[in-house]
This record gives structure tokens, sequence and C-alpha cells, in this order.
């Protein structure tokens, strides 16, 4: 028996991440779930530009680490400013994308 993929709106992905902007500190959290509902929930999206930018971010976010020092062990990792800046430059493809 397989379970169905979790079900989820575009719309749920934008206020995600908009949250993680806006409160920087949840990121440890708010990181995980976006790639969860992203990667195994059926989600459509506006059109493909708006999938590749949500689906490059989730991929990217994966180098994220709330902890500086195991974000200094490999310069690939980076800490929560430039996850901002990621989700910041995402956000506006997203959105343009989409019309917003």
């Amino acid at each position: 028996m397989t379970t169905s993929p979790l079900m989820a709106e575009f719309s749920q992905v934008l206020a995600l991440l908009r949250n993680a902007v806006a409160h920087p500190a949840t990121l440890p959290s708010l990181v995980p779930q976006f790639q969860e509902l992203v990667w195994h929930s059926e989600m459509r999206f506006p059109n493909e530009p708006a999938q590749r930018a949500t689906r490059d971010l989730a991929y990217d976010l994966e180098y994220y680490v709330p902890d500086p020092r195991r974000g200094a062990e490999d310069p690939l990792y980076f800490g929560e400013e430039r996850a901002v800046a990621e989700i910041r430059s995402a956000l506006r493809l997203m959105q343009t994308e989409e019309g917003v």
C-alpha cells in the first residue's frame, strides 16, 4: 500500500518563504518545511519558471546551516544572511512569474 503525496498550494510556499524573510530566526524550522513541501507534495505551479525557481531554492537551501561553526567547515555552506538573500531573490522570480 502506498501513501499519496501531500497536496500543497503554491500560495503556501510563498507564505512560508515570506515568513522566513520576515523572521530569519525561524529559518532552522522553516527551511525543512519548505523543502518537504517542494519535494514531497503535489503542487500546481503557476508556470514553469516559478516551478524552477522554487525547486532551485529548495536545492540551494540544502547548503544552509544555522550553526555558523558548522558553516565554517566548508565554503559551500552558508548561514542566515545568505539564506535570506537567496529566498528574497527566489521570491522576486516567483512573484514576477506568478503576477503577484
